[in-house]
């Protein structure tokens, strides 16, 4: 059966770089519970799904956070493709026990 709170990332790592145009990128490593249609639909599922969140700012979170992300609205790249901002995210829980 699969885990209710899918939504919920424990954060296992950040990395934080410069781009060309001076501005901090950070992308959150993270693990989840499989979503439910993985359970469903595999022969097996065992540990965790992982997830890379890439943002424009930290939002003060740190290694073992629980978190929600909050995406924008999705805006159209030059590629063709879709990027989806992180405006924001809850905090689950906290890694420092606050």
């Amino acid at each position: 059966m699969a885990n209710e709170n899918v939504d919920v990332l424990k954060v296992v790592g950040i990395k934080k770089v410069a781009g060309k145009d001076e501005r901090i990128y950070v992308t959150f490593y993270c693990v989840r519970p499989f979503p439910e249609y993985d359970v469903e639909n595999s022969l097996s599922t065992v540990g965790n799904a992982v997830e890379t969140v890439s943002a424009n700012e930290d939002f003060g979170v740190q290694v073992g956070d629980a978190i929600e992300v909050k995406y924008g609205k999705a805006i159209p790249t030059k590629n063709g493709g879709v990027y989806q901002p992180v405006k924001g995210v809850i905090f689950v829980s906290r890694a420092n026990g606050k």
